[in-house]
């Protein structure tokens, strides 16, 4: 039977970038029309930014979340792995 090799470096680097994407991730806020009065449509999109905004910053938490399970997840198959090896070695 087949060993399985995890490959902790590579998944880690992996989340390590979703982390710095994440930190860039963001939409600009539009331009509050220069002291014009601002129209329906102006408020309408100013609405949908700050929805978007929020929808953003709560995917940007739970990404991170899964960043640090997924990080958790890799420790722990690193140890079964060196547990395992020990175990056969004994």
């Amino acid at each position: 039977m087949g060993e399985i090799k995890l490959q902790a470096s590579l998944v880690q680097q992996k989340l390590t970038d979703l982390k710095a994407s994440l930190a860039d991730f963001q939409a600009d806020n539009p331009d509050s029309g220069s002291g014009r009065e601002i129209l329906d449509f102006q408020v309408k999109i100013n609405d949908l930014n700050e929805s978007l905004n929020n929808l953003i910053q709560d995917y940007q938490k739970m990404a991170l979340q899964h960043v640090e399970a997924s990080s958790d997840a890799v420790d722990s198959l690193e140890n079964l792995e060196r547990t395992v090896a020990n175990m056969m070695r004994a």
